[in-house]
């Protein structure tokens, strides 16, 4: 396969497979609920997986760039799950003051 030909070879043999430039291909897998994202280095036959992820999280992306990184993914799906309410300010002050062993008489001068 020559490396002028090499992405027409992919889309042939994977028909979920989307073109982009660079040699990034996009697979569409598991009736298009996920999606593979990879580089491929043709004159070398090498693969480099860019991100596997569901529809939704591929839709985050720049497939192209890939400007949001994995742990981007990450956190957006633990804030969307798993939300925590950050403390208020004297919730903020006792917990830290019990952190060092503080007692409300600390505070007095």
């Amino acid at each position: 396969m020559s490396a002028r030909t090499a992405p027409a070879a992919v889309t042939a043999d994977f028909r979920s497979a989307s073109i982009l430039r660079d040699g990034r291909v996009v697979f569409s897998i598991a009736g298009s609920n996920y999606r593979l994202v990879v580089w491929i280095n043709y004159p070398y036959r090498v693969i480099y997986i860019r991100i596997i992820g569901t529809h939704a999280q591929y839709d985050y992306i720049d497939a192209q760039t890939l400007n949001l990184s994995l742990a981007t993914l990450v956190e957006a799906f633990e804030q969307q799950k798993f939300p925590l309410d950050l403390p208020g300010p004297v919730a903020a002050i006792r917990f830290r003051m019990d952190q060092n062993g503080l007692t409300a008489k600390a505070l007095r001068y």
